[in-house]
């Protein structure tokens, strides 16, 4: 469970979904790698829809750059690319 300190960073860095082209209302904070394998951290944390949460745990993989730029890939090898918001 992430720490009210953690999800307000995470709210500032990403400011909504970050599925590419998606601005719904965040309800989710969502572990890229799952827990427990991957650890409650800013890096490896993300806020989600909903929506694209249940989607992202059905098709898609997710990978967080350096920059900033979220990279999504479903199955298929279909890839899509959100640029950093926030900070």
């Amino acid at each position: 469970v992430a720490s009210k300190r953690l999800r307000r960073f995470v709210q500032a860095r990403d400011q909504h979904c970050v599925f590419p082209g998606c601005h719904r209302r965040v309800t989710d904070f969502d572990h890229r790698i799952p827990w427990p394998i991957g650890p409650t951290s800013a890096e490896n944390g993300q806020l989600l829809c909903r929506h694209h949460h249940r989607a992202k745990q059905a098709v898609f993989t997710v990978e967080r750059g350096a920059d900033g730029d979220y990279l999504w890939t479903t199955r298929g090898g279909w890839q899509f690319l959100r640029h950093r918001q926030g900070y």
